[in-house]
């Protein structure tokens, strides 16, 4: 058999006096380094694999396929990070901190002006609510959003967790709501029913509360019979004075 050297050198010249192919001229339809789509300043390729910036999926893990990788970038003044996620959901919002540079931290603080007016907007909404005593047409935050900026929700719900806005909480807001209901109806003289006070947070029926607002709810208007002795004992003395 011959040896592969000895043919290489009988057949050089048949290769002497072209180009190799990699050096001939002629369209190639890509951009540097033979990638099709052009990298970004950090060298990540968004929109490469249909998913965000940063996020990429792994179709080999089943628990959490999707991972969140970002390179350094001094320009940026951002860190390095890689972590994986069970849910596209999780994944792009970890990536979403990470597109303003490091997390929680705006390069340009008027870049969150939007954002920081929508949520001023939503805790003065709640906060009149619970100063009006009723609750029962406030959603939480990322629900409110959807309803009243349908076209841009999904870019202001980032702006928030990115810049770590400070949204009020509407369960915590429900449950001081209830304690407040609870409390007034210990005046009143007739006996108030347990939906009376979940129709005023919100909930079509008490299954849908949290377990503390059950609890304050139940436990501090108690029972009916309970209840209809106090008020007989409220009625009484109120006539007395």
């Amino acid at each position: 058999m011959k040896n592969i050297l000895d043919w290489i050198e009988e057949n050089k010249q048949q290769f002497e006096g072209h180009e190799p192919r990699s050096t001939i001229p002629g369209p190639r339809n890509m951009y540097q380094d033979g990638q099709l789509v052009t990298p970004s300043v950090d060298g990540s390729r968004p929109g490469y694999n249909g998913l965000p910036m940063f996020v990429q999926k792994d179709l080999k893990s089943k628990s959490k396929p999707y991972r969140v990788k970002v390179k350094p970038s001094k320009k940026l003044d951002r860190d390095k990070f890689e972590g994986k996620f069970s849910t596209l959901k999780e994944a792009k919002a970890k990536a979403a901190e990470y597109t303003g540079g490091k997390p929680g931290v705006a390069p340009d603080p008027t870049i969150a002006d939007d954002a920081k007016r929508v949520v001023e907007r939503y805790n003065k909404q709640i906060a009149d609510a619970v100063k009006n005593k009723d609750l029962s047409k406030m959603d939480f935050y990322e629900t409110w959003l959807r309803k009243n900026y349908p076209k841009n929700s999904k870019m202001l719900e980032n702006k928030t967790y990115r810049y770590n806005l400070d949204y009020t909480d509407l369960t915590k807001s429900r449950e001081q709501l209830a304690k407040t209901l609870v409390k007034e109806s210990k005046n009143l003289e007739r006996v108030v029913r347990n939906q009376d006070i979940y129709d005023k947070l919100g909930f079509s029926r008490s299954a849908k509360a949290s377990p503390i607002i059950r609890n304050i709810v139940n436990k501090g208007l108690g029972s009916p019979q309970e209840q209809i002795k106090n008020k007989v004992n409220l009625v009484f003395n109120n006539i007395v004075k």
